[in-house]
């Protein structure tokens, strides 16, 4: 039986879910505020793609890492995307911060614990 996943892995799962948590309830805001359901798609979307992944952390999922690696640069290329366009100044400043948090999570998921713990080079 395997101990609890390290903290790199922890951190990462806990990351990846308050972020995309973060980024849901920006759309929300923007969704009350401005009004348009279409605000809320990337964010939903977002947050369907993220929780899986910090779950399968959790768990253990091999495959969660390559995942949680292609969605966490997916998610930062959005933040930024986001942070450097058009809109409200505070979802700018809220996306850059995201942006900055997706590429601590992806060093993260790169170091040796998270490696060995989902079994990749040991």
């Amino acid at each position: 039986m395997r101990a609890g996943p390290p903290l790199e892995i922890r951190v990462a799962a806990l990351l990846i879910g308050a972020a995309s948590l973060l980024f849901l309830l920006v759309g929300a805001v923007r969704w009350v505020r401005e009004g348009g359901a279409d605000i809320l798609t990337v964010p939903v979307v977002a947050a369907a793609l993220q929780l899986p992944v910090a779950a399968g952390l959790l768990i253990g999922v091999r495959a969660s890492r390559i995942a949680g690696m292609v969605v966490v640069a997916l998610a930062a290329l959005l933040d930024l995307v986001i942070a450097l366009g058009e809109g409200p100044w505070w979802t700018r400043v809220v996306a850059g911060a995201l942006a900055a948090t997706h590429g601590y999570v992806f060093v993260l998921l790169n170091t040796a614990p998270a490696r060995q713990y989902l079994g990749g080079t040991r």
